[in-house]
């Protein structure tokens, strides 16, 4: 009689465990409103949004290690992330036109020129080898871009917009490190 409770508890345990993997494997699938997913295709069907980064992901590079190291940032950032909210970094699509202002924190590979008050990466001008492709199974709009700044550095963009109105994309430069970003999409106007 004495095992008999013993196996209810077994049970129990077991049947538990199983409910929380099935509820894990079954959450890992992002579920968006129709209203968002309408309000992202709009968007992007006119060509016409801003991502407005919140968060720098730069590599982990011993330079960035010794920023961090030095209290120069905010509270709350790491090496590879970076609290840039309050701050002016957005990468605005208008058409096949594309203009960015975004934080540059990373090593620079090499310099054409040197503008010790241009440091971010910035480009305003005409996107060549532009993607926008939904993925059907993840519900996502994937973007790229290439563009070339005034100073002859050139930048290949790609990302990802999600119908909750967040971004993620990542900026490779010819003179610099990778960089990421994280962040909200709206309206071009915003």
């Amino acid at each position: 009689m004495t095992s008999l409770p013993l196996r209810r508890k077994h049970l129990a345990v077991l049947g538990t465990f199983f409910l929380l993997v099935v509820a894990a494997c079954s959450s890992k699938r992002m579920v968006f409103s129709e209203a968002e997913k309408t309000a992202l295709e709009e968007m992007v069907n006119n060509r016409s949004f801003r991502l407005t980064a919140q968060w720098a992901n730069p590599l982990a590079t011993q330079g960035i290690n010794a920023l961090v190291s030095s209290g120069l940032l905010q509270p709350g950032s790491s090496p590879n992330r970076i609290d840039i909210i309050g701050t002016t970094a957005y990468l605005n699509v208008k058409g096949d036109s594309v203009t960015a202002q975004l934080p540059y924190y990373g090593e620079r590979q090499f310099s054409n020129t040197y503008n010790p008050t241009n440091v971010g990466i910035q480009f305003d001008g005409i996107a060549r080898d532009v993607e926008l492709v939904y993925d059907e199974k993840k519900e996502v709009y994937d973007f790229s871009f290439y563009i070339l700044n005034d100073l002859g550095e050139g930048f290949n963009v790609n990302g990802t917009l999600f119908p909750n109105l967040k971004t993620t994309f990542y900026i490779n430069s010819t003179q610099r490190f990778t960089i990421g970003y994280t962040g909200l999409v709206g309206n071009e106007e915003l």
